[in-house]
């Protein structure tokens, strides 16, 4: 039988003229980093660079520069196709073990890891200056983990004061994160949840970005918007220390607490760093207070949620349900009926999975045991479905 060649998984000296394969299955900001981060060293040779990331981030990387090919994470299970490559790059694990994160520089943490420099990339398109007649703010109230997350009604009472200040405000996010609509006051996923779409509208209107340590602090980072992020469960200086238009805001010495930088959800340092952070504190930390302050109103306009139909006989659907209605209209099903597709998502629960599946055939089935991954499989599929009709 006629073996193939297996690619390496350690940059050779010389790779010059090779194909290599760029791979994480991680969220924006870490894939960002690490393969984004990766091009520019790289490219100083003649090589072919592919990225090999999840489905939901195949278009965003066809805008990054120095990438050649995109492909799905999946399509590296095919041995043929594996085999293909000279060099195959794995970043999983750079930055983080399963339970916590790095205490370093993340992108000197990815240096260590693949034995190369990687340092901030570049997206294909260019970023203006912000918008010359309007000063234009984009928040991003949301991260994977609700232990980086700040109270929704602390980022209602800045957007609003910012906006009094004189300034536009636009939630960055997909449809189900936090963010409404007002007078100078928009949720981009209204418009589209299109994450490319999202990030061409920072690149072009974007005078300030505000966030948690989230995917969108990473664009702001690269795309050299001056910003600044909140930190409860990990350290400024590691996770945007490579991005000079950047600042931390934090209270750790205030309150004499370090983070613990761990991947679980009910991190006790991080709720008090919420607590003791305000809408005043943020205001002052940003010097958005030495602007004119006009009180405006504060009629809000809700966004369109989605619609998730929900199945299953266990008390464990019950419980997910009653979670998931805080972000998404849901509605309980005796039955599956025929007519599903009235729903944008719809959820079908079995034996500690549950299937998500969107209106146009999208679907993923994950584990139940926490309601944010099941929230994180509807995002998913949804923004799935959207990039497919896009």
């Amino acid at each position: 039988m006629l073996l193939m060649n297996s690619p390496t998984y350690r940059l050779p000296e010389n790779w010059d003229g090779l194909k290599i394969c760029l791979l994480w299955g991680g969220g924006v900001g870490d894939i960002l980093m690490a393969i984004g981060g990766a091009a520019g060293h790289l490219k100083t040779k003649n090589c072919h660079l592919t990225a090999a990331v999840r489905d939901i981030y195949t278009e965003l990387f066809s805008h990054v520069q120095g990438i050649d090919d995109v492909v799905s994470l999946t399509k590296l299970n095919d041995v043929t196709f594996r085999n293909s490559f000279d060099v195959i790059v794995d970043f999983n694990y750079s930055i983080n073990n399963s339970r916590q994160l790095v205490s370093k520089e993340y992108y000197s943490a990815i240096t260590d890891h693949v034995g190369f420099p990687v340092f901030p990339g570049k997206f294909t398109f260019k970023r203006t200056s912000g918008s010359p007649d309007n000063y234009n703010v984009f928040i991003h109230p949301g991260a994977t983990n609700p232990n980086r997350r700040w109270d929704e009604s602390k980022w209602e009472e800045t957007a609003f004061n910012i906006r009094d200040r004189g300034a536009n405000v636009f939630w960055l996010g997909t449809a189900d994160e936090f963010g409404f609509s007002a007078k100078n006051i928009y949720k981009v996923s209204d418009t589209s949840e299109n994450l490319v779409f999202q990030i061409k509208e920072m690149a072009s209107k974007a005078n300030l970005f505000i966030g948690c340590d989230s995917g969108f602090a990473h664009v702001a980072g690269i795309l050299g918007i001056t910003g600044y992020v909140l930190f409860f469960n990990t350290l400024a200086d590691d996770v945007i220390g490579s991005y000079p238009t950047l600042s931390g805001i934090d209270v750790y010495d205030k309150l004499g607490l370090t983070p613990l930088r761990e991947m679980r959800i009910d991190d006790p340092v991080a709720e008090k760093c919420r607590s003791e952070i305000t809408p005043n504190f943020v205001i002052r930390k940003t010097g958005l207070f030495l602007r004119d302050k006009i009180k405006m109103s504060r009629a809000k306009q809700s966004p369109r949620k989605l619609q998730v139909g929900l199945y299953g006989k266990t008390v464990q659907a019950d419980v997910i349900g009653s979670f998931l209605a805080q972000y998404y209209d849901v509605e309980l099903l005796e039955e599956i009926e025929n007519n599903t597709d009235r729903f944008d998502v719809l959820l079908i629960f079995a034996q500690g999975k549950v299937s998500a599946r969107s209106a146009d055939g999208v679907e993923v089935t994950v584990n139940t045991h926490h309601p944010e991954i099941v929230r994180s499989a509807i995002r998913e599929i949804s923004i799935k479905s959207n990039n497919s009709r896009s």
